[in-house]
């Protein structure tokens, strides 16, 4: 549907772009405009946001930024559920996408101080979209084996992004941090082999539930499930 109805008619042709000595804020305006200008549509008008991956150097405490434009964000869930409560929790997926990791034995030089290997790198929302898409990976994959995962993921009604934000971001208020409703679940049931998408999306006008498998159509009583084992990908819009 975005290449369809992209905007942009002939991509500019491809440079690379300097621009470490500007602001942060400057640097994750010239990359989104550097996407946008090669795919613009009312898809990205919706779903697309940015990340900032933040390096800092743990000797001198220099920073480099670099930013990319996402359309939903992909997390990782545990092989099981947290023992005591057995599920675990959208917000906590979340914490742990953006939680830094020590970079080593990467070869990965300060620009600064030019110490190597002595680094940490972070993930951060720095622009959030009007409509906010998280993918759960229920594949499994590793040299050994490969699975889907059923564990039990609780599913917020209204998710806070603030604790994902990249910290003191001043990027204007439409793509600020703030509270998202749920308003869709696509649901994958099946195993690697085979499997069935089903559907639950709000009428955000009445607030019912509905569930959408293939043909079918049919009114939710309850609402939507807070908790699932089945929740595939979630979709939230900006409150």
């Amino acid at each position: 549907m975005h290449n369809e109805l992209n905007r942009i008619q002939t991509k500019p042709k491809y440079k690379e772009i300097d621009c470490e000595k500007e602001s942060m804020e400057r640097q994750s305006e010239i990359w989104f405009d550097y996407f946008r200008a090669r795919d613009d549509s009312p898809i990205t008008d919706l779903f697309e946001g940015q990340l900032c991956s933040t390096i800092q150097c743990k000797s001198c405490g220099h920073q480099s930024f670099t930013f990319d434009n996402f359309m939903d964000l992909s997390v990782s869930i545990p092989r099981k559920a947290v023992r005591y409560t057995g599920y675990v929790d959208v917000s906590e997926l979340l914490r742990t996408y953006i939680s830094p990791e020590v970079m080593e034995r990467c070869g990965y030089k300060c620009q600064k101080c030019k110490k190597i290997d002595n680094l940490e790198k972070q993930m951060t929302v720095h622009r959030f979209p009007p409509i906010l898409v998280v993918h759960l990976k229920r594949f499994y994959n590793s040299t050994m084996r490969r699975e889907k995962l059923s564990t039990t993921v609780n599913i917020p009604k209204i998710l806070d992004a603030r604790p994902f934000a990249t910290p003191n971001s001043n990027h204007g208020s439409k793509g600020k941090a703030g509270n998202y409703k749920l308003y869709g679940i696509s649901h994958h049931s099946g195993s690697l082999n085979g499997g069935h998408y089903i559907g639950e999306v709000q009428n955000t006008d009445s607030g019912e539930w509905f569930n959408c498998n293939d043909a079918s159509v049919s009114r939710m009583s309850g609402g939507h499930d807070e908790s699932s084992a089945s929740a595939y990908v979630l979709f939230y819009a900006r409150d």
